[in-house]
């Protein structure tokens, strides 16, 4: 019995696509990346990073605003 593969939350795999696209860059020694956010229906966000292709994530509110009982900064 195959079992599907385990999906990432959409805030990491935004994260990991940035910090690929920015290893690459520095890989080849040049780079330009830009990141744009704006809040969508159902108060989702969608991210878009331009790294010489485009990438959207759409990532549910719930996994942008941090938890008050996680601590950290507000």
């Amino acid at each position: 019995m195959a079992t599907e593969p385990l999906r990432l939350p959409s805030l990491e795999q935004a994260l990991r696509r940035l910090m690929n696209e920015f290893h690459e860059g520095l890989r080849h020694g040049y780079f330009d990346i830009s990141v744009t956010c704006e809040v969508i229906s159902q108060d989702r966000r969608r991210v878009t990073i331009h790294a010489g292709k485009t990438y959207q994530f759409k990532i549910p509110k719930s996994e942008c605003v941090s938890d008050a009982n996680r601590g950290g900064d507000s």
